[in-house]
């Protein structure tokens, strides 16, 4: 038996195609995944051939029909199909499938993959970065592996490689900035730009001055808007005017590491009025007009490229709190999502508000962005305790009674 049909993916709702194939011992078999058609009866016809050539007993002999599909090949068809499916291209995925392609063996063929190919790259890699860098690498390496019989219709009985194992140690942030450090430090990034001494001596702004002011500025609002909308470093940079509604308070952000897909937000009246401040301190001062909220200083066609971590180091540094990825405590700025998120369900939101607002999938990787505060957790053991206190009480009583 052997049939071609249709079906939809269960995640995207995405019309796929897959085979359903029997072969001479009676055993089934059914592959998906297919995009076309086209694919799904190409596969089964060398699933067929080879079948047949099985129960025969003839081996391939020709080389002709050995696929010929290299490690290069399958690496830019799995661009080019994310690229056709409106996917965003991750640059460190671009560079993952150089770097494998420059450590393998030359013109290295796909069904010539061994698991030592993967441990070689994998142990070199571990003498260059971090494990949970590598891990990553690993993932995006071992995917196209496994999505080869989906490109490539000769692949169709290619079997990927066991993936090696790899001791990642668990490097997630449970970082949640706290009311008072995120009035504080936004508070400090918007001071006034004229020191003391220019008041006093009556000193004339300088250029650049004006210039640190204003990026001072730049970060105090993108920390604002991060810490109220879960919105990623990115997804800030990239925000523009028209995604801004003040009529209707909503902000309309692009999930640029997801797929991007918009999510739409609600704002307060809080952020309206500092959008709209913001929006009228540009136009004051003539500084750039363009599209962005944070157009780039050099292009205004084009966003801010990256906030740059020396301002928002440098407030933290005045203010005593602790700064940097790898400082015991530090402050970063992807964790305003970590705090959006713990705020947002220590408040008392269900689940699917929350996903709604922070644009998450899925319930686990809502729950990974959400922390125990010190409030909820004393309110929660304040309310262990009045069991404890019941329980003592009866058994003081049943003594009591006893002894009478």
């Amino acid at each position: 038996m052997a049939r071609v049909n249709s079906y939809n993916s269960p995640k995207s709702s995405t019309k796929l195609w897959r085979y359903d194939f029997t072969d001479h011992r009676g055993r089934r078999s059914r592959l998906g995944n297919f995009r076309s058609k086209e694919d799904a009866a190409n596969a089964l016809a060398i699933r067929s051939l080879n079948d047949q050539r099985r129960r025969h007993g003839i081996a391939v002999t020709d080389e002709s029909l050995v696929p010929r599909v290299t490690i290069k090949e399958l690496f830019a068809r799995i661009l080019k199909r994310r690229q056709h499916e409106g996917r965003s291209l991750r640059t460190p995925a671009r560079y993952t499938f150089n770097r494998f392609n420059r450590m393998a063996r030359k013109d290295l063929l796909v069904r010539d993959v061994r698991a030592q190919d993967l441990l070689t790259y994998q142990d070199a890699r571990l003498e260059q970065v971090k494990p949970q860098t590598v891990a990553r690498e690993m993932t995006d390496i071992c995917a196209a592996l496994n999505r080869a019989h989906e490109l490539f219709a000769e692949l169709v009985d290619y079997a990927p490689p066991r993936r090696p194992r790899l001791n990642v140690p668990n490097s997630a942030r449970s970082r949640v900035i706290s009311h008072t450090e995120a009035r504080r430090l936004i508070a400090h990034l918007r001071r006034p730009h004229e020191t003391e001494k220019c008041r006093r001596e009556k000193i004339r702004r300088t250029a650049e001055d004006i210039r640190s002011y204003f990026l001072r500025l730049d970060h105090a609002d993108a920390l604002h808007i991060a810490l109220q909308t879960s919105a990623r470093s990115s997804e800030v940079r990239r925000l523009k005017w028209s995604d801004f509604n003040p009529h209707f308070k909503t902000l309309r952000r692009i999930q640029t590491k997801t797929g991007n897909t918009p999510v739409i937000v609600p704002l307060n009246d809080t952020l309206v009025r500092m959008l709209l401040a913001r929006q009228a301190r540009l136009r004051a001062h003539n500084i750039i007009e363009s599209e962005y909220i944070f157009p780039s200083p050099r292009d205004s066609s084009r966003p801010r490229s990256v906030f740059e971590h020396r301002v928002i180091r440098r407030a933290c540094e005045e203010l005593g709190i602790p700064y940097g990825r790898f400082t015991a405590g530090g402050l970063v700025f992807h964790d305003t999502r970590h705090t959006a998120v713990t705020n947002l369900i220590d408040s008392g939101a269900s689940i699917p508000t929350a996903q709604s607002i922070t644009g998450h999938g899925s319930r686990y990787m809502l729950l990974t962005y959400a922390h125990a505060m010190t409030d909820s957790t004393r309110t929660a053991v304040a309310a262990l305790a009045d069991l404890g206190e019941s329980g003592n009480h009866e058994s003081d009583s049943s003594v009591q009674m006893s002894k009478s």
